[in-house]
């Protein structure tokens, strides 16, 4: 087993490497969110583990263990604040910041009272240990599509720690005897060591969920409009094709495709920027009127797509009229002026072909252009 000084020196290397990481890191991302907490927590770890480097006489006095434990505290609150921040979970920062100051009011109070150091040292793993485990149980509540694969190392990483702090704190209650092969300070030892590994596997998965959430935000870019904010044509093909083909037979779905009437004049006559508003706002009202298992992507221009899963032929002309009867009456505002919309929906039986499907919708469509707009028509209801 290494001696005190070796594993003292090896802590100080570690830290002194993620601090020069961690640092670079957020140079180079001032942008990015989490990069500054991480860095902070870098440089307190760094702090924490210059004192015995610097002054081991002094590093076992009370208030120098009161001081590193107070930075292994913050530090650990900054670690989470930023895997929050890069998560975008911002809910969950407000009760880590009532936890660092929960946690550093008892550090002061159980020096100001000379508590033990063994029950200092066991209620601080509690609370590391039940901070971890918060900050797990908080992205595993998370719908998973929301986060990105890389996540699920770092909720190994703290789960490890979790039970880390647990195990150090059983360890304290060890008789310390030196016959015994795991006494005491033995557990101490390897309980330094295998902590610091688990920091710097940590400050890696911090890094590595930035990089999944970059990923995740282009795999968002690459297959939502950005006007609309809903599925483009391609991605909207994709999903089609996927949920048509995982239907069986007996499941009974129909497309929808919605196009705004003259919306060539709207645009003409008041400019992009109102015929862009228009879009958005058509595309809100149709999207209160869906299900959680429903789909709408822009089809080109004016049109939209919806699918609507599972739905027998009355409910899905029920939906379809009422979209077209909001929309209708629900108005934009041009100029402090009120201006009416209108939309003509085709619709068709969702079948193996989905090109076909498509067509015979948009050939419904086409019939309530001509004979009006501002109406629906089911493919093969008409003559």
């Amino acid at each position: 087993m290494y001696d005190n000084d070796t594993i003292t020196t090896l802590l100080f290397l570690i830290s002194s490497q993620l601090l020069i990481v961690s640092g670079y890191f957020w140079l180079k991302n001032k942008a990015t969110a989490g990069t500054l907490e991480w860095f902070l927590a870098a440089l307190l770890f760094f702090l924490r583990d210059s004192i015995p480097v610097f002054q081991p006489e002094q590093s076992t006095s009370e208030l120098l263990v009161l001081l590193t434990n107070t930075l292994i505290l913050i530090a650990y609150v900054l670690i989470l604040k930023g895997c929050f921040k890069a998560l975008n979970l911002n809910q969950h920062i407000s009760l880590l910041i009532i936890w660092v100051i929960v946690g550093t009011g008892f550090n002061l109070t159980a020096y100001w009272v000379g508590l033990d150091v063994i029950w200092r040292v066991s209620i601080l793993c509690i609370f590391l240990a039940s901070l971890c485990f918060y900050t797990v149980y908080q992205i595993l509540k998370t719908p998973k599509g929301l986060l990105p694969d890389e996540v699920a190392f770092l909720l190994y990483i703290l789960l490890t720690l979790t039970l880390l702090y647990l195990f150090r704190m059983a360890g304290l209650f060890l008789p310390d005897d030196q016959n015994l092969a795991l006494n005491t300070y033995t557990i101490a030892q390897l309980i330094r060591m295998a902590h610091a590994i688990c920091i710097a596997a940590l400050f890696y998965a911090a890094l590595m969920i930035i990089s999944g959430m970059r990923n995740k935000q282009l795999q968002y870019l690459a297959n939502i409009d950005g006007l609309t904010g809903i599925l483009n044509r391609r991605a909207l093909f994709e999903s089609l094709k996927r949920q048509i083909k995982r239907h069986d037979e007996t499941a009974q779905g129909y497309l929808l495709i919605i196009d705004i009437d003259y919306f060539k004049k709207i645009n003409d006559q008041h400019g992009h920027l109102i015929g862009d508003k228009a879009l958005r706002h058509i595309v809100e009202l149709v999207q209160s009127n869906l299900r959680s298992t429903d789909t709408i992507g822009r089809y080109g221009g004016e049109e939209f797509v919806v699918y609507f899963p599972n739905i027998p032929e009355n409910l899905t002309l029920v939906i379809a009229d009422r979209i077209r009867e909001g929309i209708e009456n629900s108005p934009i505002t041009c100029q402090h002026t009120p201006l009416h919309l209108t939309v003509s929906i085709g619709i068709a039986k969702a079948g193996e072909s989905l090109s076909r499907s498509i067509k015979q919708a948009d050939e419904a469509l086409y019939h309530a252009k001509q004979h009006g707009r501002n109406q629906i028509a089911l493919y093969g209801t008409y003559s």
